[in-house]
């Protein structure tokens, strides 16, 4: 589509097929004559019942009697096309309603009961995945992505508890939603990657791309003008995609042919060849990615090495989001507790492995503690007095001899973690002993993740404990 003059347009993908055509029953007739014929010379036999008629301004008889023709149901807009609501008015919120229980369903209880890099990685490539195709073509209305937004924040920080399932956000949606080498941990904004998508679409149209939808619009609706320079026309789908055109224009630039075709008039000399503008994007690529523009519009953002760190890390996912909550300040210690105006018992917000102990915040408990700094001495790591987390892992990291200095410090604080909730909430005393066995045999499974060069590393370290 569009066809040529006299024929039908025809949208067809797989076994889903869309015909065209004037509500003329005599057209009907022989546009079924020419299916049968078809169907007759192919051995194959086409059933009506399962078809849908769908008129557009036609009366009600006369839609029965075409309905009579081919003897299938009678439908009516919006309907649904591969997955995507089809009608000549913009999506309600109700059309697309669907897609949130899609991702509802993806949703099993299971989810749990995984750790968070498991639940980290089902939002990225399971949950986000099943709205990227909607995007691709349609721009999403903000409540369904406040919809998607709340099932990927259930699905990211549910667990159970005492008073069953609860979903408590351990850091600010904004901030999961930044790159990881930005800070964040890597979970697409949905707003921003469909204005991504859709300016793929822009993209295609402003450089005459070969595509037949690009082709009628221009020829509909842009003859001789300038589209971003034109009123607002055509469908829902074509203005919500115009609408971006100060964003594809602040990303791209434009190397201009019809700016010269006036010049040649007045210099002759100059030769031209037959091409139409081309738009280049600011990232010097000639084709707009999404996964540019997306990385593109978190430009000025900065973060530390350190969580770029920690994503080039050997150890697991649930290992890496965890030293991502504790740069970010975001484990539950007693110290964020009290930030957050909850009440304990007695208000003792102190450090549960220190024998005369202040505030836990997370410099103390896993820097400045008696019982962490014990357990690093047996890793030969010492932190220096002053600074904050992330300046003592850049002082740390300087005076480090050897390979996997990041592993070892995840590794490490993941385990005095675990010593700090055995004393929280099964009040079994913390013993260097109890975190020296548990490091090394976390760190010990650390040869099935690298590469052999590094598994002697591995070994010494595990026999220093």
């Amino acid at each position: 589509m569009p066809a040529r003059e006299g024929d039908y347009p025809v949208i067809q993908y797989a076994d889903d097929t869309i015909l065209v055509m004037p509500a003329d029953e005599t057209q009907a007739e022989t546009i079924k004559s020419i299916l049968q014929d078809y169907a007759s010379s192919v051995g194959l036999r086409i059933n009506f019942q399962k078809s849908t008629l769908i008129t557009v301004n036609t009366a009600a008889d006369t839609t029965s009697r075409l309905a009579q023709v081919f003897g299938c149901s009678i439908g009516a807009m919006p309907f649904t096309y591969l997955g995507l609501p089809m009608g000549t008015a913009r999506p309600t919120v109700a059309d697309l309603m669907p897609l949130v229980s899609s991702v509802e369903r993806k949703l099993s209880t299971a989810a749990s009961l995984l750790d968070l890099g498991s639940k980290l990685t089902l939002v990225n490539s399971v949950i986000t995945s099943l709205a990227i195709y909607v995007m691709c073509s349609i721009r999403l209305p903000p409540k369904i992505l406040d919809h998607l937004d709340k099932l990927r924040r259930y699905c990211l920080w549910a667990k159970n508890t005492n008073d069953g399932l609860k979903a408590v956000s351990l850091a600010a949606w904004d901030l999961v939603c930044r790159p990881k080498h930005k800070g964040g941990l890597g979970v697409l904004d949905l707003k921003i990657q469909n204005q991504g998508l859709l300016l793929k679409q822009l993209h295609k149209f402003y450089n005459h791309r070969d595509i037949p939808w690009v082709d009628l619009v221009w020829n509909t609706y842009y003859d001789g003008l300038v589209p971003h320079a034109s009123g607002s026309c055509g469908s829902f789908w074509w203005k919500d995609v115009m609408n971006l055109a100060p964003t594809y224009r602040a990303v791209t630039s434009v190397k201009a042919r019809d700016e010269l075709d006036v010049l040649q008039t007045s210099l002759a000399s100059l030769e031209l060849t037959e091409v139409n503008d081309a738009w280049h994007t600011v990232w010097g690529s000639d084709e707009l990615a999404s996964s540019k523009f997306y990385l593109h519009y978190f430009r000025d953002m900065e973060a530390d090495d350190v969580f770029k760190w920690i994503w080039k890390a050997k150890c697991t996912n649930k290992w890496k989001v965890f030293a991502w909550l504790l740069l970010a300040d975001r484990p539950n210690t007693q110290g964020l507790l009290k930030r957050k105006h909850m009440k304990l018992r007695d208000d003792n917000y102190a450090c549960l492995l220190c024998h005369h102990p202040p505030e836990e915040t997370v410099e103390h408990l896993f820097f400045h503690c008696e019982f962490s700094k014990a357990c690093w001495g047996k890793l030969g790591i010492a932190w220096p007095i002053h600074g904050n987390r992330v300046q003592l892992l850049h002082a740390a990291k300087n005076t480090w001899i050897g390979p996997m200095f990041m592993d070892v410090f995840i590794v490490a604080s993941w385990s005095i973690w675990k010593e700090r909730n055995n004393m929280l909430f099964r009040s079994v005393a913390p013993t260097i002993d109890g975190w020296s066995q548990r490091f090394k045999g976390d760190f010990g499974m650390m040869r099935h993740r690298i590469k052999e060069a590094l598994v002697p590393f591995v070994d010494q370290i595990v026999a220093l404990l």
